[in-house]
């Protein structure tokens, strides 16, 4: 009796699999044909306007995932025109009401989904704005990536307060985002390094640091002087990004620093500017206590050109054996740069 249990529960987890992989392969065939007939109908709606709307009730029909991967297929390729004709066919076939009410939802993998719908369709509903503050890293993300297209005050402000957000992939997202908005975010920014904590800030001087504006100069300057050393650095290499006679005489000032960090930043800002008349300072770093100092020196000299490679030839002899490794080291690099 034991064996014949045995053996029945066998025969039925076997049925099983096989039942499970016959409705899947079968599910499969069925959505990939309806698939293809919902595509076809919404690019010829697409192309002759709103009058076709044969296809809603099949999209409307189709599991949400697949209702996502159509759209997601479709979206990237579409013009302004197109990407809002789409639109008005998705709120007509009563897919943006259905997107709302998901974002409302109590279970997070709803809420994503119905972000992700606003997202595809450029629908810009109040209700995924509160998703910026979302519990859920992924709906956070997602949420920014719906803000990419959204430069109102409200959303900008939110996206600033991402800067400091605990998951990486927000802060990331946050930052590439505000940098895409571009010159719309430029004045929040500001008013957000005046106000912020030690991590949106840093965050903040990222995202000023790729738009390099030059209303980022007074801010650079004032965070020159933080007591903070990752601050200092990052409000000194802003200020090379920057480029004005003060931002580099500040740069210079900041080769003194007691932090390597920051020492090490203004020699990477000047070796960006290309500041020549620095090449006799930035050569006296050649001896500094700090490896990755001595280091971003030598490479500094090697980007000022020819008044930089005069320095590193002389202290390429020098009683200073480490001063001299660097030196040529920075010198063998300039020459395979050559002959490359």
């Amino acid at each position: 009796m034991v064996l014949f249990g045995e053996f029945m529960a066998l025969a039925i987890g076997v049925l099983l699999l096989v039942a499970h992989a016959w409705w899947w392969w079968w599910y499969e065939r069925w959505s990939s044909g309806r698939l293809d007939a919902v595509r076809t109908a919404l690019r010829e709606a697409l192309a002759e306007g709103d009058r076709r709307l044969r296809f809603t009730r099949d999209f409307v029909r189709l599991p949400m995932r697949l209702q996502i991967y159509l759209l997601g297929e479709l979206a990237p390729h579409l013009t302004g025109v197109e990407r809002e004709m789409l639109r008005r066919l998705a709120q007509q076939a009563g897919l943006l009401r259905k997107a709302e009410q998901l974002c409302r939802s109590w279970f997070w993998s709803r809420r994503l989904f119905g972000a992700k719908l606003c997202t595809l369709v450029g629908h810009p509903a109040p209700v995924v704005l509160p998703l910026l503050a979302d519990r859920n890293a992924s709906v956070r993300a997602q949420a920014v990536e719906w803000a990419i297209h959204r430069p109102e005050p409200d959303v900008v402000a939110q996206l600033l307060q991402m800067l400091g957000d605990r998951d990486g992939r927000c802060r990331f997202a946050a930052q590439d985002t505000l940098v895409r908005l571009g010159h719309d975010a430029i004045v929040p920014l500001m008013t957000f390094i005046a106000t912020a904590d030690r991590a949106g800030l840093l965050g903040a001087l990222e995202v000023a640091l790729t738009m390099a504006d030059a209303r980022l100069l007074a801010p650079a300057r004032t965070l020159a002087a933080s007591p903070h050393a990752d601050v200092r650095a990052r409000a000194v290499l802003l200020l090379g990004a920057l480029g004005s006679a003060e931002g580099v005489a500040l740069v210079e000032r900041a080769l003194d620093d007691a932090e390597p960090s920051v020492r090490q930043a203004a020699l990477r800002a000047l070796a960006s500017l290309g500041h020549w008349p620095a090449a006799a300072r930035v050569a006296t770093l050649l001896h500094d206590p700090t490896w990755d100092v001595r280091r971003q020196a030598a490479l500094c000299l090697r980007a000022l050109g020819a008044p930089g490679t005069i320095y590193l030839r002389r202290l390429r002899d020098s009683d200073d054996l480490v001063a001299a490794a660097v030196a040529r080291y920075a010198l063998d690099l300039a020459a395979a740069g050559a002959t490359a």
